[in-house]
């Protein structure tokens, strides 16, 4: 299969500020993007870096943020709450909260495994890089976009304090602080916090007086910089983040009502002639949405992660850096509406048939609205990693080597609600309908790496970088999709067995061996997967003269493959993906113009895929086609990028980005 998509994107952008201390030159911007400090013009990478005084001044509070201003990278929410960070076209839309993502985010160069960690990540920090193209080298698997490296603010020995607010549109209050000091001879420490709170959702009800979109988010991070011997250094992060925000309701488009299914449809079709609250007319309405009457949706979320870097002088040119990283998200209870509409009252269906009424579903009052999607989480993720590494730097050489390791458990529990949705109640006929269903996921992944990587320094101004990395992963899973008493199973029974009371409720009711003689169900789908692979990355980096200089590289990496968190009606829609291979060829130039004052960056690339992971609808016996996570075996992505950012006169900056892709 072969599909072309063609897309553009330009932001521009001007912000004021005096300073008395202006001078009409950009600030250069030392990175660890190859896990050292080196000046961003340096390394022969596409990279778009900005200290926290540039974030400032750009208005750059937040991840989806950075999309304004970065060529190429897309951020996006989904359904669920994790977030999908796309560069360069290179992402992966799933959220399943097990789903890793394509462009590795990461505090400090300690890894975030998954996306629906990532909040608060950007507290109180130094500086973010990005890093455009494969990562696999030096940061691993599961990078093959990229990575976002957020660089937190160090501790000071002298005594600083700063705290700041804005109040801003839907009664949003924004405060973010910062205490920083000397707490012994030996140990400075910092304690930052970030609080989001607002009185007013930015969704509109389109039938009621209702909104939703307020945000609860608070962001904590004490962090200790010990020397602990002469040589010898400990940095510790400890980090709190909490989002009980509310979660977003979609706009409904369109309702198919030419040829009802069943009384739910008809009502539906009655609701939407009364208050068209099934047709939010995005294009007339951006803050238009619907969602069932009685229920607010919003997440519940707290992540707790700690952070240890040691690194040990052994001699003037070796050094010996430890990354320790433990984190812990919880979800007790987050909602979401997937409907886009405000649900259907039961007194109304019991006119037409009790049937549509299944199990809890019958004891609900006559003026209860049922909604028609709507969707219940609760789970547990448990990650942590080690790396270790030796890094030596020479006159003609710099190299490091070193190993990784990390593990993670996720455990988590989504409940379906289908209430009277004409989907899955085809019938007023026990046996012939469903309210909803439940979905188990548990799932361990274990990953071990070694790596090295070496700058070749051939001349003053010409540099060879060459880097390998050598990865298994291992994934153990289990996944169920049960009932607890809203008639999934005995549909399940009903259609693949003829007999409705073959599985009982709470049992896993997804069909195992379809079709073959020995079909079955009233089990958990269990598998395993387990790969290896080797990245690598080759580049030249020629410096003209001392403002401009130009690279080529070409790299290999990898996105590990995964299982899909899904309600399966079958056990071959919880078949994994495999990892997939991206193979990248890139041409670019970054120039220091106009006495400093201007700098532009260009970049051209090919992209040339393997196996791409992707969620999309899979064949299912009785039900059509339902989703599942499927590769696909070839694709291939070009583009060019530009950036330039410029300071004309005195409290004036101009950033214009530019990104094409085919």
């Amino acid at each position: 299969m072969k599909r072309n998509q063609l897309v553009a994107a330009v932001t521009a952008l001007a912000t004021f500020s005096v300073s008395s201390a202006y001078t009409a030159q950009i600030e250069e911007i030392i990175v660890t993007a190859q896990k050292r400090a080196q000046s961003v013009n340096d390394i022969p990478m596409a990279i778009t870096a900005f200290s926290n005084e540039q974030m400032s001044e750009m208005g750059i509070e937040n991840t989806g943020d950075l999309a304004n201003m970065i060529p190429g990278f897309d951020y996006s929410e989904t359904a669920f709450g994790p977030p999908v960070y796309t560069l360069r076209g290179v992402g992966l839309n799933e959220s399943s909260p097990q789903a890793t993502s394509t462009v590795g985010v990461y505090v400090d160069e300690i890894s975030i495994p998954f996306p629906i960690m990532t909040k608060g990540a950007n507290l109180d920090i130094e500086r973010v890089e990005v890093l455009k193209g494969p990562q696999g080298t030096l940061y691993g698997r599961s990078s093959t976009a990229g990575a976002i490296n957020y660089i937190a603010a160090k501790p000071t020995e002298e005594f600083e304090a700063r705290i700041i607010g804005s109040y801003d549109d839907f009664e949003t209050l924004n405060i973010e602080g910062f205490v920083s000091g000397s707490l012994a001879d030996s140990v400075n420490t910092r304690l930052a916090v970030k609080s989001i709170k607002s009185g007013k959702g930015w969704q509109e009800s389109i039938s009621t007086n209702r909104t939703l979109g307020e945000k609860d988010q608070l962001s904590a991070r004490a962090t200790f910089d010990i020397n602990l011997a002469e040589g010898t250094d400990a940095l510790l992060r400890i980090s709190y983040n909490r989002d009980k925000s509310d979660s977003l309701a979609p706009q409904a488009v369109r309702l198919d009502a030419n040829n009802p299914v069943g009384p739910s449809t008809v009502l539906l079709n009655s609701t939407l002639d009364k208050n068209n609250s099934l047709s939010a007319a995005a294009d007339e309405d951006p803050q238009g949405a619907e969602w069932t009457l009685g229920r607010h949706p919003a997440v519940d979320h707290e992540t707790t992660s700690f952070g240890l870097t040691l690194t040990h002088e052994l001699t003037d040119t070796l050094s010996l850096t430890s990354l320790t990283g433990y984190s812990k998200f919880e979800d007790t209870g987050s909602t979401y509406e997937r409907g886009g509409n405000t649900g259907l009252l039961v007194g109304d269906i019991r006119e037409i048939s009790d049937g549509y009424l299944r199990g809890d579903f019958n004891g609900l009052d006559d003026d209860t609205y049922l909604t028609t999607d709507f969707v219940i989480q609760n789970g547990e993720i448990e990650s942590f990693s080690q790396e270790v590494r030796i890094t030596q730097i020479l006159d003609n050489v710099v190299w490091m080597s070193g190993i990784y390791y990390s593990k993670s458990e996720v455990a988590y529990d989504t409940e379906q609600i289908w209430g009277a949705s004409s989907n899955t109640n085809p019938a007023p006929i026990d046996g012939f309908g469903m309210n909803g269903a439940h979905n188990i996921v548990n799932q361990q992944n274990d990953t071990w790496a070694v790596f090295a990587n070496a700058d070749w320094i051939l001349s003053d101004q010409l540099t060879l970088t060459t880097g390998i990395r050598y990865t298994e992963d291992n994934a153990d899973y289990e996944g169920c999709v049960t009932d607890n008493g809203t008639g999934y199973n005995r549909i399940i029974g009903n259609i693949f067995f003829g007999d409705i009371d073959l599985i009982p409720d709470g049992n896993c009711a997804s069909v195992v061996d379809f079709g073959l003689p020995s079909q079955r169900a009233n089990e958990a789908t269990k598998d395993s997967l387990s790969e290896n692979s080797t990245s690598w990355r080759l580049a030249l980096n020629y410096n003209v003269n001392d403002a401009i200089s130009v690279f080529a590289s070409y790299s290999r990496g990898y996105e590990a493959g995964s299982y899909p968190s899904l309600t399966a009606v079958t056990s071959e829609q919880l078949n994994p993906v495999v990892q997939e291979q991206l193979d990248a060829y890139e041409i670019g130039m970054k120039a220091n113009l106009l006495e400093g004052s201007a700098q532009l960056n260009i970049t051209t690339f090919y992209y040339d895929y393997k196996d791409k992971q992707m969620l999309t609808k899979i064949p299912v016996p009785v039900f059509g086609n339902a989703f599942g996570l499927a590769n696909v075996d070839s694709s291939e992505i070009l583009g060019v990028e530009a950036e330039l950012l410029w300071l004309p006169m005195e409290g004036l900056t101009i950033s214009t980005a530019v990104s094409f892709l085919d």
